[in-house]
């Protein structure tokens, strides 16, 4: 079956548009409970609240409390990578824990989906396993990267069709008629998961990147992945590497 990006482009903002809930949680604060689903199946939710002259969008430290009440540290290190990821998307993190970004009434849309798409990474980002907390599998994915000397740059944005930018992980220049590489490194490959970070940035971009390019979603495999979630990104263009079979790809990411 030919896949039609456009049509399933136009789907995915529809279907975003369509699932949004705001009400208001107390007086000059609205509450928007989106449709995409953190780790423990619950909505996520954001707020926002008028600062100065604008917009403040917040997840009132739900996310990292969340994370540190189930045994995640965060290392120094840790906070170093956890940076460097959310200024992709322009979002600050505070001391205690707080992500926020500030924005005009004008580019809220903008910023709003530039928001959620920062919690869906952060939710993604640490390998949790049944009885302890394995690590951050972008860590883990970096370090595998470093160590075959795959040159890389982190946190790479980039703007589709649609006028959505879109935040690749690690992108790996063209070496030598080898095309660039846009990877995504998703801890928990659920189905919103991967059309939020790889299908639909995959498929919005197609038609905007002046070079030829190659999307790759590197996947936590710890828990299998749903062989339809692998098919829909071959389907679309999108190669999946199993982080179990990491090894037998060197050389298709240091092309």
């Amino acid at each position: 079956m030919k896949c039609d990006g456009s049509r399933l482009v136009a789907e995915y903002v529809e279907w975003l548009e369509q699932r949004f809930k705001a009400v208001e949680a107390e007086e000059g604060v609205c509450e928007i409970t989106t449709p995409f689903l953190d780790r423990h199946n619950d909505r996520i939710v954001i707020y926002v609240q008028p600062i100065g002259g604008g917009l403040r969008l917040t997840d009132d430290s739900y996310m990292l409390e969340d994370l540190a009440m189930s045994g995640v540290e965060l290392t120094q290190k840790r906070r170093e990578i956890l940076r460097t990821v959310l200024n992709g998307f322009g979002v600050q993190m505070t001391d205690d824990g707080e992500l926020y970004v500030d924005t005009t009434v004008d580019s809220f849309t903008r910023k709003k989906h530039d928001f959620i798409q920062a919690l869906l990474v952060v939710n993604d980002m640490f390998m949790l396993g049944q009885e302890y907390v394995r690590g951050l599998f972008f860590e883990e994915v970096e370090r595998f990267l470093d160590q075959h000397e795959v040159r890389f740059v982190m946190s790479v944005r980039f703007t589709g069709r649609s006028g959505i930018d879109h935040t690749f992980d690690f992108v790996v220049p063209p070496h030598r008629g080898a095309p660039e590489k846009l990877i995504q490194a998703i801890g928990t490959p659920e189905k919103q998961t991967i059309v939020a970070r790889l299908l639909f940035p995959h498929l919005d971009l197609r038609e905007m990147r002046p070079v030829q390019y190659t999307t790759i979603g590197v996947l936590n495999d710890e828990r299998p992945v749903r062989p339809e979630l692998l098919s829909s990104m071959v389907r679309t263009g999108v190669q999946p590497i199993l982080w179990s079979q990491r090894n037998e790809h060197i050389e298709q990411l240091t092309a």
